[in-house]
């Protein structure tokens, strides 16, 4: 049997919270608690800062449904969008907000809160502005609560401000029809970033659990998950390979 032990601080979960809360202020603070909360178990973590936050991102509606069965009753949104009638009505009747990437996305969740997304560069999920005038006619502005899209390279300062020009420009265009609709573009890297890349809010992933994204620091922020396992064996190294492969070369 494996005797591997996982343990995880909820403590310093919700505290890495209250600081991300600190400097946001007023915004709205999703966390993101997808893949189960990136191993940290996402029932737990979201009834251990719900109050601290606005709400919870996942990446399938299942994983919204289990925080609705564990008593989670914040606005949950699904980043991937529903793929069929199906997946709609699960996320209408666990009351959970939807992506909207396209007209044909749009017309399935008529009967669902939704985000709109707008691909500014990341090129994974997400309408092209050029499109978005469409999405537009074709949604229920009266269920649609936010816009968003996604730093693909948080780091590079060039690369985030032609995604935030781009962005703005959706943003422009969303707000001409719902002006009190939530922008949000960040991450946990355009978080750090702050500024005017916290806009109405921001999507807290991985700094919520205490790391940074490359290129910038997490000090502040704690760790909050550590992994024990009972080791089996201690070799002295005697030249050759470590596994597969060298240990010094590419």
């Amino acid at each position: 049997m494996q005797k591997t032990l996982s343990v995880i601080n909820l403590c310093n979960i919700r505290a890495n919270a209250l600081k991300i809360r600190a400097k946001i202020g007023d915004r709205k603070l999703l966390a993101v608690v997808k893949a189960d909360a990136y191993g940290h178990g996402a029932e737990e973590v979201a009834r251990a800062i719900e109050d601290v936050c606005d709400g919870f991102c996942v990446a399938i509606a299942d994983e919204g449904a289990a925080l609705r069965i564990a008593g989670i009753s914040k606005p949950v949104l699904v980043f991937a969008p529903p793929l069929d009638k199906s997946d709609a009505e699960r996320s209408e009747f666990y009351n959970l907000t939807v992506t909207v990437n396209s007209v044909e996305t749009a017309r399935l969740c008529k009967n669902c809160r939704c985000h709109i997304k707008v691909n500014t560069g990341m090129n994974r999920l997400g309408c092209n502005i050029k499109d978005l005038p469409k999405v537009l006619k074709a949604v229920d502005l009266d269920k649609t609560d936010g816009v968003y899209s996604h730093l693909f390279a948080p780091q590079n300062a060039a690369v985030c401000k032609a995604q935030l020009e781009i962005f703005n420009r959706a943003e422009r265009l969303v707000k001409a029809q719902k002006p009190d609709i939530c922008a949000h573009l960040s991450a946990s890297g355009g978080l750090l970033r702050g500024g005017n890349y916290l806009k109405d809010g921001v999507r807290a992933g991985i700094l919520l659990y205490g790391y940074a994204p490359a290129g910038f620091s997490s000090s502040g922020f704690k760790p909050a998950l550590k992994v024990y396992a009972k080791r089996v064996q201690k070799t002295k190294f005697i030249g050759g390979g470590v596994g597969y492969n060298y240990a010094d070369r590419p």
